[in-house]
């Protein structure tokens, strides 16, 4: 028995001046057709660093800013007056230069600024710090989600339906692609995820609680911010520059509490969809690391339990605790396997290196 899922990450925009995080970085890129503007997002509002000038003559038809979640690369290309163009945008070396992949060049080629490097063939550096050599990021295994929402990923359209069965699968993503930031504060629109985490005794309430946290903390294609510049009262802007908050908060706890609405481990129990939200009546949860015991592939239909999997990395005894209608459910070893009934809230003994197939739940 194995459990996919097919669609693949990938939200654009054909807006010229979108802004979105470079993937495994804490940069903000803001893209033209004619210029690429840097920000650093590592203390509480952005510090420009970097603007890098195109010669691309226009107009550009078809402009497009794609940000693979995927590759963790930011895709651009557009039809110039002299041709197609087309390039990628990579993090290198933990954030510390930008690695320009040129895929398609117009008639009339792009001309880098003297401060980009020709590394290779078509490889360009734009070193943003010291000690910049070229590696590029490569994006972790990481969790992934889906719930049963297909629609193409345009980000104007998304961020205008604000349905969060479009917005949680790449919001739970982008939150494994950007690094760690502890902060001892939360300000401004990080405030927000505390509400999040409120209700989430009361799944009625969950559905609106993320999305004023996304309206008021995102903007552009996905990019975090502490400020909400669209002042939608919201939250309050109780932002400055010497506030150790940073808006990679956003996505790094923001994914975190979403990841805890279908999944929650503890020391000695795995709780599954303990906090459904009642919009999410379907949906599959794959590659989630379970602490210890190792990772746990869900799916779930009519807002319950339907089958899972947990391949072990650990030898123990873990908790499965479901939702309260279910009863009982079948556990098997492989599909050969016939299985046994097991009472839901009843101990299983796992053995490292053992997938166990969980199915035939019960009321």
């Amino acid at each position: 028995m194995r459990i996919e899922i097919a669609q693949r990450l990938r939200p654009f925009t054909h807006c010229p001046g979108t802004v979105c995080l470079l993937p495994g970085s804490s940069w903000l890129v803001q893209v033209f057709p004619t210029l690429l503007r840097f920000s650093n997002i590592a203390g509480s509002l952005p510090v420009i660093v970097e603007e890098v000038s195109l010669n691309v003559q226009g107009p550009v038809k078809d402009f497009t800013v794609l940000l693979d979640l995927e590759k963790g690369s930011v895709r651009v290309w557009g039809k110039t007056a002299t041709g197609f163009m087309r390039y990628r945008l990579f993090s290198s070396d933990e954030g510390k230069a930008v690695v320009i992949k040129s895929e398609k060049q117009p008639s009339q080629k792009l001309c880098w600024p003297p401060n980009i490097k020709e590394i290779n063939e078509g490889t360009f550096l734009l070193p943003l710090s010291d000690n910049a050599e070229g590696k590029i990021y490569e994006p972790p295994v990481s969790a992934r989600l889906s719930l049963g929402n297909h629609k193409k990923q345009d980000w104007t359209l998304v961020s205008r339906r604000q349905d969060l069965r479009e917005i949680f699968p790449a919001w739970l993503r982008l939150g494994s692609l950007v690094p760690d930031h502890r902060s001892r504060q939360k300000v401004g629109t990080a405030a927000l995820l505390e509400e999040c985490r409120q209700t989430f005794g009361q799944p009625e309430l969950i559905a609106a609680s993320f999305e004023k946290l996304f309206l008021a903390g995102f903007y552009s294609l996905l990019a975090p911010r502490l400020l909400d510049d669209d002042h939608q009262g919201l939250c309050r802007d109780d932002v400055t520059p010497d506030t150790d908050c940073s808006p990679l908060v956003l996505c790094k706890q923001g994914a975190q509490l979403i990841s805890d609405l279908f999944v929650h481990t503890d020391e000695d129990s795995i709780s599954v969809l303990p906090a459904l939200p009642p919009q999410f009546h379907c949906g599959r949860f794959l590659d989630f690391q379970c602490g210890q015991w190792g990772k746990l592939n869900l799916e779930w239909s009519k807002k319950q339990t339907r089958r899972m999997m947990i391949i072990s990395e650990s030898d123990g005894e873990v908790h499965l605790l479901f939702q309260k209608k279910l009863k009982s459910f079948r556990l098997r070893r492989n599909n050969k396997d016939k299985g046994t009934v097991i009472r839901c809230g009843s101990p299983i003994q796992l053995a490292r290196g053992q997938s166990y197939l969980l199915d035939r739940f019960q009321k």
